[in-house]
């Protein structure tokens, strides 16, 4: 090379290594990166991350729910809202803490709204914030769970909290067209119900909750039961059923699902607990309610298997074309593409719904789909039908030309055994009438008169209870007390205040027997007091199992004294001391505790 042209490149170098503004350039890009590399692998101080609504897998929580979480790497903070229906009162037993999926448990820091040492009181429908911080989760830990104990609820626990959304793992089953209901009819089997719970895993509540109507006690009250959950959150129900019915399922705290089971057929449910958790959790979707978009709408927390599965799924996720006004609804209904036989159900559901919220029974007169075998397969019929006075099915038969059906044997059926369950036998005419129903309904009934007849006979051999007659035109408060206390003067007297249809009281007077049994032999009188509104035949054949004094008030009288005491329900507890002043007062069960403390005390004062 020329020395002129080497000397040109070296110098041409040298002006290019030596530029003020390249190295400048080179050192911030490598800085640029540098900084970018500790973003990404080291948070930054302070740096906070918010999340709102709060994936959570399941609650057991029934104060309220969670309305945000913060994280970052100073603390991990959470928002409740304290939510209440009723006038309400609760405190913390303890300190809460965030339990991580290794076992080790991080614990409160700070809290305000709600701390260890505070009490605090909801009026109804009111609510209250919470903050409660806890150290940041340790490097890795994507999940925790947020436990403690409340005075009122006992333990609860948020289950699986996460920073990221999980993906529903069901998703919304396709309508078949060749899918059709099934014949419906009266007869005596077992209905099995398999329910799975998706997500479920150890530490859960071990039992589901569930309750359905039965024809036993002629749809006068639900029956509830526990179904034991097996660890991978499985379990098979058994019912023996009449009727098709709606069998209600609950896990913690109002967590609800629901499916429909008949006799002899089988039913399967499989349950997403994160996607239940957001939509049927009645105090987080007040909390924070769930975005009401597109994608979210096509997976549903249910999918059913079995019985009814394919109309059942159906249900579930409605067209929003049927959340329309009810005068185009028939048309929407009939534009649907679903089996005809569908068509009918949704139709006949509508009918009977249009007409129930008064229960009119003028309503029901002109509806040819009461007296329909499939209106069986409707939630909530036999319930509404049973509600229907006694002279409907004469109005029904002239009006339809029909003097038998599905309508006229439920309806028979359900008053029987709802008399029957009151505790009072049926009548020569009726039990004459039993042979009008079909052959499994009519050994149902006669099987419940032969029951109750038995139980009558064994109740007139009972003894140690009494019953007190007072004068009806008595309405004083003052002269009422009177009568009841003056003959036992001398003695502490224990009032309970309860009613045949309340299941608290039934169950204190369970949990009272030993502390009656302790008490047997010091000067003490337990008196117990009921009211118009529990059935007289069945008041008598309650108290035959509860020792004591007891009397039915009528309704004016029930109403002087509640009104004298300020008492808002029942069970109510009222403990006079032996000169008849009362010393001791409480509404709900307090306990055995309590109220042997509460007795011995008034014995001691005038």
């Amino acid at each position: 090379m020329p020395k002129t042209a080497a000397t040109f490149s070296e110098n041409r170098c040298m002006k290019l290594s030596s530029s003020p503004s390249r190295f400048p350039r080179r050192a911030a890009a490598r800085l640029a990166a540098l900084c970018l590399a500790a973003a990404l692998l080291l948070p930054a101080a302070g740096r906070e991350r918010r999340v709102s609504p709060v994936p959570c897998l399941l609650s057991t929580a029934q104060f309220g729910a969670l309305a945000e979480i913060r994280l970052s790497d100073t603390a991990t903070v959470v928002h409740l809202v304290l939510l209440s229906a009723r006038v309400q009162e609760d405190s913390l037993k303890g300190a809460p803490r965030l339990r991580l999926p290794s076992g080790e448990e991080l614990p409160l820091r700070h809290a305000t709204g709600w701390h260890p040492d505070e009490a605090y009181r909801l009026g109804r429908q009111q609510t209250r914030a919470a903050v409660w911080s806890f150290p940041p989760l340790p490097r890795g830990e994507k999940e925790f769970d947020l436990c403690g104990e409340t005075q009122l609820f006992g333990p609860f626990c948020f289950y699986d909290i996460r920073p990221k959304p999980r993906r529903p793992l069901l998703r919304r089953p396709q309508v078949s067209p060749k899918d059709s209901l099934p014949r419906a009819a009266l007869c005596r089997d077992t209905a099995t119900l398999r329910i799975r719970l998706l997500g479920y895993r150890r530490g859960m509540p071990r039992k589901l909750h569930y309750s359905h109507f039965a024809v036993s006690n002629g749809f006068d009250n639900y029956l509830p039961g526990e179904l034991p959950l097996d660890a991978a959150g499985c379990a098979t129900l058994r019912l023996p059923m009449l009727l098709p019915g709606q069998v209600s399922f609950n896990l913690g705290n109002g967590l609800l699902f629901s499916a429909q089971a008949a006799p002899g057929r089988e039913t399967q449910v499989e349950v997403d607990l994160a996607l239940a958790h957001e939509r049927t959790n009645s105090l987080q979707t007040a909390a924070c309610p769930a975005p009401a978009d597109g994608k979210t709408a096509r997976f549903t927390p249910v999918r059913y298997g079995g019985y009814l599965a394919g109309l059942q799924n159906f249900l579930l996720d409605l067209p929003p074309s049927l959340r329309c006004a009810p005068d185009s609804l028939p048309a929407r209904i009939a534009a649907l593409e679903v089996p005809r036989s569908w068509k009918q159900y949704l139709q006949a559901a509508f009918d009977l719904a249009k007409a129930d919220p008064a229960l009119n029974p003028e309503a029901f007169l002109p509806l040819p789909c009461l007296n329909d075998p499939q209106s069986l397969l409707l939630p909530g019929y036999a319930a509404t039908v049973a509600c229907l006075p006694e002279g409907f099915l004469a109005r029904y038969a002239a009006a339809h030309g029909a003097s038998g059906g599905v309508l006229f044997d439920v309806h028979r059926l359900t008053r029987w055994m709802r008399q029957l369950h009151l505790r009072s036998p049926l009548t020569a005419a009726q039990a004459d009438s039993l042979s009008l129903l079909p052959p499994d309904a009519r050994e149902e009934a006669a099987a419940a008169q032969g029951a109750l007849l038995r139980r009558l006979r064994q109740n007139e051999q009972k003894e140690g209870y009494e019953i007190i007659r007072i004068d009806p035109a008595v309405t004083d408060a003052d002269a009422l007390l009177a009568i009841l206390l003056e003959p036992l003067r001398g003695k502490t007297v224990a009032a309970d205040l309860w009613e045949t249809w309340c299941r608290p009281c039934l169950l204190a007077h369970q949990s009272l027997r030993p502390l009656k049994e302790e008490l047997e032999d010091e000067p003490v009188v337990w008196l117990y007091l009921s009211s118009a509104s529990s059935p007289e035949p069945l008041w008598k054949d309650m108290i035959c199992d509860i020792p004591g004094l007891h009397v039915r008030l009528t309704r004016e009288q029930a109403q002087a004294l509640y009104a004298k005491y300020g008492l808002r329900g029942v069970p109510t507890y009222l403990v006079f001391s032996p000169g008849g002043t009362l010393r001791y007062r409480h509404t709900g069960y307090p306990g055995a505790d309590a109220l042997r403390n509460a007795i011995r005390q008034a014995a001691q004062t005038p």
